[in-house]
């Protein structure tokens, strides 16, 4: 059976996690996410640090489930293609260090200044 790591588990770490409870050939040995919810039972230690000798377990492979962020590079690597583009990313406000309580606009207007950092 293979042991699997996961770091973070948001939305794409919960749905990997299911899926590999459901075809129960997976052992999840750990879950590291500072901002983890108990809607989920991984049945395995959730540690909000990062715990070395968690990742140095026999033969585990470590996952970080990627969400928005692997969206925006895309979008920057299609630059040349693109003439118009409207991004909508919905947080967990902890994970923005943020305490809201009702959905919150955190920025919206132009991305310039992140086309000039990235050229």
């Amino acid at each position: 059976m293979a042991k699997v790591g996961f770091l973070g588990c948001g939305k794409i770490g919960k749905a990997m996690v299911r899926h590999l409870q459901a075809r129960g050939d997976h052992s999840i040995t750990f879950v590291q996410d500072p901002f983890f919810d108990d809607d989920l039972d991984p049945g395995c230690p959730v540690v909000s640090q990062l715990d070395e000798i968690l990742c140095k377990a026999n033969d585990t492979n470590v996952y970080l489930p990627h969400g928005a962020i692997l969206g925006l590079d895309g979008i920057f690597d299609a630059r040349e293609i693109l003439t118009s583009v409207s991004i909508e990313t919905i947080k967990n406000p902890k994970s923005l260090g943020r305490e809201d309580t009702q959905q919150t606009v955190v920025y919206e207007g132009a991305t310039e200044l992140l086309h000039r950092i990235h050229d």
